[in-house]
């Protein structure tokens, strides 16, 4: 079994070459609840109870797990809770500890203030307003404008303008908690696979995560952006059944 965070090609591929794999929307995006922010919801933490249950209601002991930037948070502090639950990771443009805790860019900045949610809320509210802050926001992601898939635009902005994404994507940014990432106590064999132009999770967060585990493989994708997934899925999707299949 292969459990991972995103509807793409990719996932398509390797269900082709004979996987199962389970993709799911997290709590407080796509089409699954909006739970309250409140107490520790929303953090790297609710994220793997919730994935905890999800195999348990699916009946899955044991599977490969597969995260993807924030995701890749989650499989962390899953493999290192149930590490008897994993039998390999995949780490795909993944978060870590050597992201600094203070945001960057004004963006980030922005979402943790206190007028960071009613901000988002209007922006996402007024659609040509929405689309305009996402197109410039997904640049970044794709690494160039001109990488932006047709139609991706438009996909994403109806996404945030759902009832609660907003407040659920700030609640994750200002909890945090990548610095208490503990790579080093994951045994799991894990393969960290990242794009060499990455410009939302830089190179030396992917470099940091392959020290610091005890079992790791790192592998660049040249040009590669953090939409691995997206621009890339059949060598997305090659590297993890080469993974699996060791």
């Amino acid at each position: 079994d292969i459990v991972a965070y995103a509807t793409t090609r990719a996932t398509q591929e390797l269900a082709a070459l004979g996987h199962r794999v389970v993709v799911y929307d997290r709590a407080g995006y796509g089409w699954s609840s909006r739970p309250p922010v409140a107490g520790d919801a929303y953090t790297l933490g609710s994220n793997a109870r919730e994935l905890a249950a999800l195999l348990d209601q699916l009946g899955i002991p044991r599977a490969t797990l597969v995260g993807w930037s924030y995701g890749g948070g989650i499989v962390q502090t899953f493999a290192l809770e149930h590490p008897e639950r994993v039998s390999q990771l995949v780490l795909l443009g993944s978060v870590g500890p050597a992201i600094p805790d203070e945001p960057e860019d004004f963006i980030g900045r922005l979402g943790r203030s206190p007028i960071g949610p009613a901000v988002f809320r209007y922006v996402t509210s007024v659609p040509p307003l929405g689309r305009a802050v996402l197109a410039g926001a997904l640049a970044d992601m794709f690494s160039g404008a001109g990488n932006i898939p047709d139609g991706f635009i438009d996909r994403s902005a109806a996404q945030m303008a759902l009832p609660g994404t907003v407040d659920s994507w700030l609640a994750e940014d200002r909890n945090g908690g990548y610095a208490k990432l503990r790579p080093e106590a994951i045994a799991t064999p894990t393969l960290v696979l990242h794009g060499d132009d990455d410009r939302a999770v830089r190179k030396s967060v992917a470099e940091d995560l392959a020290r610091r585990l005890p079992n790791a493989k790192l592998v660049w994708v040249e040009g590669g952006s953090h939409m691995l997934p997206v621009t890339h899925p059949d060598l997305v999707a090659a590297r993890v059944h080469e993974w699996t299949s060791q």
